[in-house]
């Protein structure tokens, strides 16, 4: 470009000489013309006085007269020679200098006038070597003034494009040098001229932002890079690591089994895999609460990590279940010893949020390739192996064999096929009777239980205790005690427009309802879709649910009442019975638990425990029920102790609806007996 710019200075130059070479050209060639005319004036001029003054002698043909005036004309350098002519033309005087003429002459004529009729003439010859010498003087001035024009024009023009082109050229280049190189560094020159200066000046500017701008974008881009790095990193732990215990999860196995495959296969040994799942940790959980049961989790996970190898990989697969993956083992008995340690690691009392606890845990094991070929075999015969080990007794090591594939299968069944179940009427509701503790025959009712069955299409009538435990795995046990729940309601609705005394229902719930406030909403939902009086309705919890968190549960419980319905404490005396919880929760009654029933008769420490509870009853105003009441002699020592209610085999099996209501149509209802408490119950009990 600035070399464009300096071939259009010069061309600017050489065409302002041209032009002034041209406009000279021109004014010499008008001034030429002027000298010719004057030249030629000046001649007609004294030729018109010539003629004039000579008519009188050529009007009376005077030759004297005549010759004195041509002699005039000698005064005049110009003219070279002159006559005068009469009107014929003849020559009447003529006058001539005595010097030849030069070359260039010219010859002029102008008729003599009297009264304006023609009476002759008057010729002469004039040189034109004083114009033509006046001009060549003109032509070489004005050659000399354009040649002085043209020196100086060229001059400024050099001037102009050293002052301009070169600076221009110094920039061009600088700029080629930043664009080539990239070195933003790079300074241009400042010039002379103020303009170019402030071009330069700005030049300069522009590259410092520039240096500095990329400056602070390779610092920028430094510090983005390495906290890019620092997410990616962190992206990559936790792709690859449990977000709760930062131990490897199952896409970090994934990714190191096949190299472990290769290994195996490559050095002809084995490798193993070890599933641990923490014995009873759901009820923890329920009853002491997830963030509990998180940091026990975390506990579990710093003890596995102290147990094993440093190149054993520890995996949590979700929930409390843990996979170990052991390489190079040559003797399967080495997996009881591994094993060892870490039960031995878990089995030890620990203090957690707390509270003093025991962790246990089941072990199933599975050898590469005699029980698996990949990531998917090898746990499945694991967690068979595992679940082998619960059925032991938990808290065992089970190594895989064929023949524990069964009930895993029967497990899988169950955890994929309840929830279609749940929609499609499988789940029945079975019945068994709580009747008043007076003697009285038949029975007085005052209550039903609710009691659940599944009617399986190919296993049949399937009890809670075949597919209760795997609806608590699967996370089903909501949807399960509210479908029960709402079918019970139903069903007492239509007995209490139907009967002529009250038929109160019991559902038992799992602790799971008294973490949160959704079970109140559901049971309201319920009451008012199915016009069910809340005092026909009660709630059976077990006393663990109240460990977890006391004030949350006190909260739902609280709710619970305040709708109306009643609420009752199932297996009275197993668990974690306090009178702290007697005294403070809304509760209108407490169930004996079966196992104190059934030896009564047979341990007086179990009789001495009934009598007291049920005094402690009295005082607390509490309705007491007897679970369990097989025998007569059962019912009688109840009698005499002052149970309230009972219910058992002695009265009636648990009954699907049509035999409940065929044996309430020979028993017939309670009167009217008072306040009694009544629910529906959600979790469904083993019987």
């Amino acid at each position: 470009m600035l070399r464009t710019i300096r071939g259009r200075i010069v061309a600017t130059g050489i065409a302002m000489i041209l032009a002034g070479l041209l406009s000279s050209l021109v004014l010499m060639q008008q001034q030429s013309a002027l000298l010719k005319r004057a030249h030629r004036n000046n001649v007609d001029i004294q030729l018109n006085i010539l003629a004039r003054n000579i008519s009188a002698a050529v009007l009376f043909r005077d030759p004297a007269a005549a010759d004195e005036l041509l002699e005039a004309l000698t005064e005049h350098h110009h003219v070279v020679a002159a006559q005068a002519l009469d009107q014929a033309g003849e020559p009447l005087a003529e006058w001539q200098r005595e010097t030849l003429p030069p070359a260039d002459v010219e010859q002029f004529r102008r008729p003599v006038l009297v009264d304006g009729e023609v009476v002759g003439y008057v010729e002469a010859v004039v040189s034109n070597a004083g114009v033509n010498k006046a001009t060549r003087a003109l032509w070489r001035g004005a050659l000399i003034v354009m040649i002085l024009m043209s020196l100086i024009m060229a001059g400024g023009a050099w001037l102009i494009q050293r002052a301009v082109g070169r600076p221009l050229l110094a920039l061009s280049r600088i700029s080629d040098r930043v664009r080539t190189t990239g070195n933003y560094r790079l300074r241009a020159e400042i010039p002379r001229p103020p303009e170019l200066a402030m071009l330069a000046r700005n030049f300069n500017a522009m590259l410092e932002t520039i240096e500095q701008r990329d400056a602070i974008l390779e610092r920028d881009v430094r510090l983005r890079t390495a906290e890019l790095e620092r997410l990616a990193d962190q992206f990559r732990h936790r792709a690859f690591h449990d977000a709760l215990t930062g131990l490897p999860n199952r896409a970090l196995l994934s990714e190191r089994l096949p190299s472990a495959i290769a290994r195996a296969n490559r050095n002809s040994c084995h490798f193993a895999v070890l599933l641990l799942d923490l014995d009873n940790f759901k009820n923890v959980n329920d009853s002491l609460g997830h963030d509990f049961g998180d940091e026990l989790l975390k506990t579990v996970a710093d003890r596995l990590t102290t147990a094993l190898r440093g190149q054993d990989l520890i995996c949590r697969m979700g929930g409390d279940e843990f996979l170990i993956l052991l390489e190079d083992i040559r003797d399967p008995a080495a997996l009881d010893r591994v094993a060892g340690s870490i039960q031995q690691a878990l089995w030890r009392d620990t203090a957690v949020a707390g509270h003093r606890i025991e962790i246990t845990g089941s072990i199933g094991g599975a050898i590469y390739p005699d029980h698996g070929t990949d990531i998917s075999s090898l746990k499945r015969s694991a967690d068979i192996a595992m679940y082998a080990s619960k059925g032991r007794g938990k808290n065992q090591f089970t190594l895989f064999e064929k023949s524990m594939e069964q009930p895993t299968l029967y497990r899988m069944m169950v955890q994929n096929e309840l929830r279609d179940s749940l929609h499609n009427g499988a789940i029945e509701l079975w019945f068994q009777p709580k009747v008043a503790a007076s003697a009285h025959a038949p029975p007085l009712v005052v209550g039903s239980e609710v009691l659940a069955r599944w009617n399986h299409p190919t296993k049949g009538l399937l009890t809670p205790d075949h597919f209760i435990p795997y609806a608590e795995e699967t996370g089903l046990m909501r949807e399960l005690d509210y479908h029960i729940l709402r079918h019970a309601c139903a069903q007492a609705s239509i007995w209490h427009r139907t009967l002529e005394q009250p038929m109160p229902v019991a559902v038992n719930l799992s602790g799971i309802h008294f973490r949160d406030h959704a079970i109140v909403e559901v049971l309201q939902e319920a009451l008012t879709a199915t016009a069910l009086p809340a005092s026909l309705l009660e709630v059976e919890l077990t006393e663990a649910v109240l460990i977890a968190d006391p004030s949350v549960a006190f909260e739902v419980l609280t709710a619970i009442r305040e709708l109306g319905v009643s609420i009752a404490l199932d297996d009275f005396g197993m668990g974690y019975s306090s009178l702290h919880y007697l005294r403070t929760l809304p509760i209108d009654t407490i169930k004996l638990d079966r196992s104190f029933v059934q030896s009564v008769l047979s341990n007086a420490v179990d009789q001495r425990l009934i009598e007291g509870i049920l005094s402690l009853a009295a005082g607390l105003e509490l309705t007491v029920v007897a679970e369990g009441v097989e025998t007569i002699e059962q019912l009688q020592f109840l009698q005499r102790a002052g149970c309230h209610q009972m219910q058992g085999y002695l009265f009636l099996r648990p009954s699907p609806l049509e035999q409940f209501e065929e044996w309430l149509r020979r028993t017939g209802p309670a009167p009217d007996l008072g306040p009694v408490p009544a629910a529906q119950s959600v979790h469904v009990l083993t019987d």
